[in-house]
Formats: structure tokens, C-alpha cells, sequence
């Protein structure tokens, strides 16, 4: 009987933060589209800061941090700072790793470094 008592107990209090933490996580999601605006309309600064405050505040392999981390690697192409950019897709490459959508992702920056016709670099990252 006390085990059970014990288990359901533990079950409710998991169940309690876990429905905590699904605001916050939703708040991140705003926060990628809020800085997606930002980045499209070419307010490179606010976009960086945005990402960099999803990076700070994500679980580390989630998606919300992943899609920050790329974001972050075309941001920097689209200003012009090659060195920035190459950094954060060396920490987009060795962070995410093992994720299925990474291939995807690099692609997305290749595609990126073409669209500032930036072709021989497009091609490395494609490689």
C-alpha cells in the first residue's frame, strides 16, 4: 500500500514539472520565430542576441538550441563575418553530431552561402 502511495506521489510531482516546463519550452519557440523576424528583416544584432539567449536557455540537445546554433551560423554569413561563421558551424558540427537533420541543416548553410553568392564556399560546406 505505502508503495503505491510513493509511486503515485512521484508519478503527480513528475507530471507537475513537466507541465512547468512545457511553457518555458514554448517560449522558446517564440523566441526562434522572434528572432527569425529579426534575421529576415536584417536586424542582425537583435537576431544574435535572441539566439544567443535560446542557446543560454535550452536544454542542450533540443531542437530549439540546434535551431538556434543554425541560425546563428547563417546570421553570420548573411553580415559578412566569415570567422563568426565558420566558428558556430564548427560548434553546429561537433554539438550535433549525431543528430538525423544535421546533413539537412548544413545544406540549409551551403544554400545560404550561395544565396550571397559566396559559390566556392557554398560548395565546401557542401562537401
Amino acid at each position: 500500500m505505502r508503495k503505491g502511495i510513493y509511486f503515485t506521489a512521484i508519478i503527480l510531482t513528475a507530471v507537475f514539472f513537466l507541465a512547468l516546463a512545457q511553457p518555458a519550452r514554448d517560449g522558446l519557440s517564440d523566441q526562434l520565430k522572434r528572432a527569425d523576424t529579426c534575421l529576415a528583416d536584417q536586424k542582425y544584432a537583435q537576431a544574435e542576441s535572441i539566439y544567443r539567449q535560446v542557446l543560454t536557455d535550452a536544454p542542450a540537445d533540443s531542437n530549439e538550441a540546434f535551431a538556434a546554433q543554425r541560425q546563428l551560423v547563417r546570421l553570420y554569413i548573411l553580415c559578412g563575418d566569415q570567422a563568426a561563421g565558420d566558428l558556430e558551424l564548427a560548434q553546429l558540427t561537433g554539438r550535433f553530431s549525431t543528430r538525423a537533420d544535421l546533413p539537412w541543416a548544413i545544406w540549409q548553410i551551403g544554400q545560404t552561402y550561395s544565396s550571397v553568392e559566396e559559390y566556392e564556399r557554398a560548395e565546401q560546406v557542401h562537401r
